[in-house]
């Protein structure tokens, strides 16, 4: 009883060590002992079929690798060619099979067929369970993502009429009773984002002059305008503070203008701006959550371009 106790706690049954060793365990765990569906589940579709992909690699290169060994370096280097191109390293390859040699030259195209019959089979098998693995992921989902945004849809090109949550869902609801559960309408916030990202490079150009400045008091913090810019040739030398201040007072009342348009446009919607704003930036990516089963993401995208040139 005691000689049995020892070899199990020496063996696969003690601790973490498995059944390859102390050194190459780990190893041969991950390749037997992980279930693919658990593994799908924490990695998601894509990190999986990459790890498929290298098992798949790793039982190619190991078939070519018994076949070339068991099979193909013996015959050749039992070849009997002559010559210094059948010395050291070609002694085991095709090179050193002398000519008239067709039971070993058949061997060869065998081989042949026989590893890429392998690699064919492998490769549809990998199919077949993508194809498998895909249909569930499609079902299912990703874990880390919300499964309600796969029930969402985005609908754009919204009559002027139907710019409301309340009266955007009535007309859902006719078409589809019951079958909506939110309805979302979003604001189009691209010429806006456009404007603050415009406004941030000011700012970094206006905190960098004035950096310049405090280090070197007594030289003059210019910058060229006009002219071609991307070049610096022609244009104006203006100093840079006062010039970045003016712009930045320019931008900014653009920004608030367009900002007010968006809002008045959000009340005149009966929508909360703040969270119509949010919307827009959801159904483009942005954010990447998702807004609910049967949502409706809603965008009045080719109409708010009247609004942001002021005709409303």
């Amino acid at each position: 009883g005691g000689r049995s106790k020892s070899k199990k706690g020496k063996g696969g049954g003690g601790g973490g060590r498995g059944g390859g060793g102390p050194f190459f365990g780990w190893a041969i765990d991950a390749l037997r002992n992980i279930d693919d569906d658990e593994l799908l589940r924490c990695v998601g579709l894509d990190s999986y079929m990459y790890l498929r992909f290298l098992r798949f690699g790793f039982r190619c290169s190991s078939f070519g690798t018994i076949l070339g060994g068991v099979v193909l370096m013996p015959l050749y280097y039992t070849g009997g060619a002559a010559g210094p191109a059948t010395e050291q390293f070609n002694s085991i390859t095709l090179a050193n099979v002398a000519e008239g040699s067709s039971a070993r030259l058949w061997a060869s195209v065998a081989c042949w067929i026989v590893f890429v019959s392998f690699v064919l089979r492998e490769l549809w098998t990998e199919w077949v369970h993508y194809a498998d693995r895909r249909s569930d992921f499609l079902a299912v989902g990703d874990i880390d993502s919300d499964r309600e945004y796969r029930y969402a849809i985005l609908v754009e090109n919204v009559p002027q009429e139907y710019r409301g949550d309340d009266a955007l869902r009535g007309y859902f609801e006719r078409l589809f009773p019951g079958k909506v559960r939110r309805v979302n309408v979003c604001l189009d916030t691209s010429r806006l984002d456009g404007m603050i990202a415009e406004r941030q490079k000011l700012i970094l150009r206006y905190e960098k002059a004035d950096v310049a400045r405090h280090c070197q008091p007594d030289a003059e913090s210019e910058i060229r305008v006009g002219g071609m810019t991307p070049l610096s040739i022609g244009g104006e030398k203006v100093e840079a503070l006062p010039y970045l201040g003016r712009e930045l007072k320019k931008l900014n009342g653009k920004i608030d203008r367009e900002r007010a348009a968006l809002w008045r446009t959000a009340e005149s919607w009966s929508l909360d701006p703040s969270r119509a704003s949010q919307r827009a930036k959801e159904a483009r990516g942005g954010s990447g959550s998702g807004s609910g089963v049967g949502d409706l993401l809603l965008s009045g995208k080719g109409k708010m371009s009247d609004i942001a040139n002021g005709n409303r």
